[in-house]
């Protein structure tokens, strides 16, 4: 059986093109999260003659917090996730994104209000309430 060729009986006019070309603006899904706005926290390089303590990068509190409620409470997903925690931003926001049903944009300025986002979400589904 040979296969049969069907050709469109209207050639597609630029309108036509463009509606059905795919979108190409980004959702940020993030915006309404809150900046790490921490003295200290942010991934900059330190001035000339800086402490010590002004040269590294500190996790928020909330970060630690995540990574607790993973290794306690659901030790199988951080199993998956715990290496991209801690050197592969982009690959955990999808995993966690993908595990937990939601959208995140990556944001070096809000890893706290991300921490927290998904440690609520997690604490929920556990059935504790979320940390404020």
């Amino acid at each position: 059986m040979s296969k049969r060729t069907v050709l469109p009986t209207t050639l597609p006019t630029e309108a036509k093109d463009h509606a059905n070309a795919p979108r190409q603006e980004a959702q940020d899904y993030s915006a309404h999260l809150p900046e790490d706005s921490t003295p200290g926290r942010m991934n900059k390089p330190a001035r000339e003659g800086a402490n010590f303590d002004e040269k590294i990068y500190l996790f928020p509190e909330s970060f630690n917090a995540l990574r607790r409620e993973l290794d306690d409470w659901w030790p199988t997903l951080f199993k998956q996730v715990g290496y991209a925690m801690a050197f592969d931003a982009i690959t955990f926001i999808e995993m966690m994104d993908d595990a937990l049903d939601t959208k995140t944009t990556v944001d070096s300025l809000k890893v706290e209000a991300i921490s927290k986002k998904y440690l609520n979400l997690l604490r929920n589904k556990r059935g504790v309430s979320s940390i404020s």
